[in-house]
């Protein structure tokens, strides 16, 4: 039987915490919602879905400082949560902004100065989710204005 693979158990799971997150204050609540966040960083480990990931050690740092030393114990220490976080939405949205400014380049150049297909404008949007990400940091702006990887700027 198919499940529909770490998305959509992922969903379900965040789903989940949203629902419990309502009513922790239940008895037994605050000790289901460490095993689900758990279950949902496991979902989330393989690296395809670096903002959700981001998004539970959020909720996991943000559980631990409501409840206390013992959460965190399971959880992990929220220092570490916050750096990871902030790791992968860095390497996220630098992605995401490369795409945006070559995106921006194609649409704003004239249809009779056309240098690129707008064919391939289609194919490069639908290669967003496959997107390397550790390749993000050469997202980052030249003294020119324009991106790094367009002047050929690789270094991080």
């Amino acid at each position: 039987m198919e499940t529909g693979g770490p998305p959509i158990t992922g969903m379900l799971l965040e789903r989940q915490l949203e629902c419990l997150g309502g009513i922790v204050w239940k008895e037994g609540v605050s000790k289901v919602i460490p095993k689900v966040l758990m279950q949902a960083k496991d979902v989330y480990s393989g690296g395809e879905m670096p903002v959700r990931r981001a998004r539970i050690l959020l909720k996991c740092m943000d559980f631990a400082y409501h409840m206390g030393p013992e959460a965190a114990a399971v959880l992990g220490c929220p220092q570490e949560l916050g750096e990871e976080a902030t790791k992968l939405l860095t390497r996220a949205v630098s992605a995401y902004t490369l795409l945006i400014r070559v995106s921006d380049m194609i649409f704003m150049t004239p249809v009779h100065e056309e240098f690129w297909p707008r064919r391939w404008v289609g194919r490069m949007l639908l290669a967003i989710p496959r997107i390397d990400t550790s390749l993000a940091c050469t997202a980052r702006t030249s003294s020119g204005g324009r991106s790094a990887a367009l002047s050929g700027d690789t270094s991080c």
